[in-house]
């Protein structure tokens, strides 16, 4: 039997599909209840509310903006920190992060409230009717803008927790609650456009309620100390990340643009089709979104452990399973386009209807090209391609699907918006592998180059052995094949074979106790890397439930003086040993040298 090798990283498949789901239901809830609403809305109060909710998808998009700058710098920084095992510094960005997003909240909310008839006119609002029922939706939203952002913040921390239980209870109870109240504030109190907007903000704040209670305990990683707030870091924060906030706020000014054009030479079934199909888009790429965020959260905790292995894994997980996924969807989107079309628009003989399912039958080629565009955004935002990322966001929010829009929508109407909506996402797909060639001067003869990961590391890459193990048998075979890789690179026979032993022993323990709850196809990567002459790194990764064999040696030595007499000969041999429970994996590393 032969123990797996990185290619087979089956530690790293578990943290991505288990950090996944929940990137994605965050994302899809937020479909979901705009579908709920556009529902309601269709069916109770008539087919121009359609209309006016999708004329304030603008506005959403800019309270998105605000979050997306607040999550995409503090994800990172917050990675990367913990990558590193600083939690001083995790925890003075998670403060600095929920300070920052309550004052954006309190300001939001006040301007929406105030200033909710020039806001509806810039909108689009054009007649007197349009504008009231406008105002009264945005009014009725802005109850909910601060706890809306402050749960979009949590939402993301709590993965670093390992919380996801607590994170699918939240999306649940917003879902079902959104779903419920706008029925009661609808169809039993007649509150109209308001009622519907009030179900919405009344969701938000119980969500957050669910999400806030794992922040609150003393014990927690990431609480909101006022003493602790890292001010220093409000301008990397807000630069890092910049790049996801300029997406949303270029998609907030397509949509005025669009809208404007679309009644303009599509009238009201333009409008009404590509509402409809905003209320679905999210859902649809939930899942190639939800990834852009995780290869994001990954990326900056694997250059913070300078792990240029994993960042190759990540890819090949994007490119093959996930790209398999999404292919799937635009099938099925192909397949299902009329029915989809009928969530909203009950005629099936109206030109609305037409106009909708052509729409999403041309979008249905979409959803591999997403993938890699949310690979992109995420991957260089970890990187800290700031400019690029910039280009990106600009590119795609604006100007790929708007100037191609302007020049065909007034001869094709409504289907030249489609074909530029198509035109755009495949263009703006594009610019990664052209920045890839631009960085490194030449087509990538790597995956390494394609990744720039010479320029990430620009030092060599250190001389390493990765693999995979699943049971005892596999820990004994581990064990030697690293003894054999330090005996091959000139290490000492004493610091190899302490070397082996330390694998053999903490991976041997983790199998023994670790593997006996849960599922049965739990796994670990272990990683020996030569660091210097004589001195040999060690990383132990497993999926199991947290254990801190450090404290746990330190609390059982006055205890249990012989017990475990392995794991206390192990922090004996090595030095520099570290552990932290990092997005739900435990993460041990210890250092190795000879004693010349």
């Amino acid at each position: 039997m032969s123990i797996g090798k990185r290619k087979n990283n089956k530690v790293l498949q578990t943290l991505f599909f288990r950090l996944l789901p929940v990137q994605v239901l965050i994302i899809a809830s937020g479909s979901i209840n705009a579908i709920a609403d556009g529902a309601v809305a269709g069916r109770f109060i008539g087919a121009d509310a359609v209309g006016v909710i999708g004329l304030f998808s603008s506005m959403e998009r800019i309270f998105e903006a605000v979050g997306a700058v607040l999550i995409g710098g503090s994800a990172v920084l917050c990675g990367t920190s913990l990558g590193q095992g600083d939690h001083s510094r995790t925890r003075g960005i998670f403060s600095l992060n929920l300070a920052i997003t309550v004052l954006a909240g309190i300001f939001l909310t006040i301007a929406n409230s105030i200033a909710a008839g020039p806001s509806a006119a810039l909108m689009g609002a054009g007649t007197p009717v349009l504008k009231r029922a406008l105002m009264s939706y945005e009014r009725g939203y802005a109850f909910g803008i601060i706890p809306m952002l402050l749960a979009q913040q949590l939402a993301a921390f709590l993965q670093m927790q390992s919380c996801f239980k607590r994170s699918y209870a939240g999306m649940a109870v917003m879902t079902g609650s959104n779903i419920l109240f706008d029925l009661l504030f609808v169809t039993k109190l007649h509150m109209g456009l308001f009622g519907l907007a009030l179900a919405t903000s009344v969701s938000n704040w119980l969500y957050l309620i669910v999400l806030i209670i794992p922040f609150l305990k003393k014990d927690s990683l990431l609480s909101f100390r006022f003493s602790e707030i890292l001010w220093s870091a409000f301008g990397e924060m807000m630069t890092t990340g910049f790049p996801g906030a300029l997406l949303v706020f270029c998609l907030a000014i397509r949509y005025l643009i669009i809208n404007r054009l679309l009644l303009a030479y599509a009238g009201n079934t333009g409008l009404s089709a590509m509402s409809a199909f905003n209320m679905v888009t999210i859902l649809l790429i939930c899942i190639p979104m939800g990834t852009g965020s995780v290869v994001r959260m990954l990326t900056s905790v694997f250059i913070g452990e300078e792990d240029a292995a994993s960042i190759r894994g990540l890819f090949r997980i994007v490119f093959t399973r996930v790209m398999a996924v999404c292919i799937l969807i635009g099938i099925l989107l192909l397949l299902f386009a009329g029915d989809l079309a009928g969530i909203f628009i009950t005629d099936r003989t109206s030109e609305v209807f037409y106009v909708t399912r052509r729409l999403f039958s041309l979008y249905s080629v979409c959803i591999p090209f997403v993938l890699i565009c949310s690979f992109t955004s995420g991957y260089f935002q970890a990187l800290r391609r700031k400019a690029f990322v910039n280009l990106v966001s600009v590119f795609d929010g604006l100007v790929s699907m708007v100037v191609p829009a302007a020049i065909l929508t007034p001869f094709l109407g409504a289907e030249g918006v489609w074909i530029s909506l198509v035109l755009g996402i495949v263009l703006t797909a594009s610019l990664g592998p052209l920045y890839s060639v631009k960085c490194c001067g030449h087509i990538p003869s790597s995956l390494s180059e394609c990744l720039l990961l010479p320029q990430v590391f620009p030092e060599p890459e250190k001389p390493h052995v990765a693999l995979t193990v699943r049971n005892m048998e596999e820990v004994s075979e581990a064990s030697r094949e690293v003894h054999s890789f330090c005996s091959s690179h000139e290490i000492s026979g004493m610091t190899a074979l302490f070397s082996a032993l330390c694998i053999e022993e903490m991976a041997g323990n983790i199998v023994r106790h670790g593997f006996r709850s849960g599922r049965s196809s739990r796994s670990i990567d272990i990683i020996a890397r030569i660091v210097g002459k004589g001195k040999i790194f060690l990383r132990v990764r497993d999926d199991c439930i947290p254990f801190n064999p450090i404290q746990w040696a330190q609390h059982m030595s006055d205890a249990e003086p012989f017990s475990h007499i392995g794991i206390r000969m192990v922090l004996g041999m090595a030095r520099d040993v570290e552990y932290q429970n990092l997005l739900g994996m435990n993460v041990l590393t210890m250092v190795v040298e000879d004693e010349r």
